[in-house]
């Protein structure tokens, strides 16, 4: 190999490198179809944060066209990001695994950096998957400013 070929080449690699680099969102959590965390019905246990909590067995326990017990929803990405007036917005992308429409239910709760909770949990908000995959996005807003945000909780229910 040429020294003006080795240069080129390396050249070529640095630059995609730095784009590659450079475009990616480090803080998206991109579950690739999860079926959430599974939060077990005992009382004392410890939250997740930052992630999406599945908190009703009906959506959890379904035996769907895959061998075995799955979840009849997915979480496809979750994560939180600042707004233009200084705030937090939680988002959740949701998927139906089910071949008929699916109402759920989706709350927050925004919680300081020590872990305790900054503010009430947002309403209950209705979510209508479509079937066969159906996919729909939630999100919630904090009322407190990014500087007080710590973490998000985001939890999951039937109707």
């Amino acid at each position: 190999m040429t020294v003006a070929r080795i240069l080129t080449s390396s050249l070529f690699c640095t630059v995609v490198l730095a784009v590659t680099v450079g475009c990616q969102n480090r803080y998206v959590q991109y579950e690739g179809g999860t079926e959430g965390v599974r939060r077990p019905t005992t009382t004392g246990q410890v939250l997740e944060f930052n992630s999406v909590q599945i908190i009703d067995r009906r959506l959890q326990d379904w035996r769907g066209a895959e061998r075995g017990r799955q979840s009849r929803i997915l979480v496809q990405a979750h994560n939180a990001s600042l707004t233009a007036t200084n705030t937090v917005r939680a988002w959740a992308t949701l998927q139906n695994r089910t071949t008929g429409p699916l109402a759920i239910q989706v709350r927050t709760t925004f919680f300081r950096r020590d872990q305790s909770p900054l503010e009430p949990p947002t309403a209950w908000e209705q979510v209508f998957l479509d079937p066969s995959g159906g996919i729909a996005a939630y999100e919630a807003f904090s009322l407190n400013t990014v500087e007080d945000v710590g973490f998000y909780y985001i939890e999951v229910k039937g109707l």
